[in-house]
């Protein structure tokens, strides 16, 4: 559900999201974004930015990233409610 929030406030913003899953089969290193979410208690969505010691140089060369970060989380302050009652029409059927 969080997600399809994310998606819809990035569509609003006009910015794209970029969805990544990792495969069964692989191993792959965890970030503390989940970790968090189970303890917190709300509803959460794990999203991030390149960082130096996590990623190659390529994926930290994307300087319209930022903006586009920043266009999600205005729209996330913006339209946070009206997306918020459509999902909350779908829980409590």
């Amino acid at each position: 559900m969080t997600s399809s929030m994310l998606k819809m406030m990035a569509d609003m913003a006009d910015s794209p999201v970029q969805e990544f899953v990792v495969r069964q089969d692989m191993g792959c290193g965890s970030t503390i974004g989940p970790i968090v979410s189970t303890a917190a208690g709300l509803p959460t969505v794990d999203v991030g930015a390149p960082q130096y010691a996590m990623h190659s140089i390529r994926e930290m060369a994307g300087c319209d990233d930022v903006i586009h970060k920043v266009r999600i989380m205005r729209s996330a302050y913006t339209n946070y409610t009206s997306i918020d009652k459509q999902f909350c029409h779908v829980c409590s059927m």
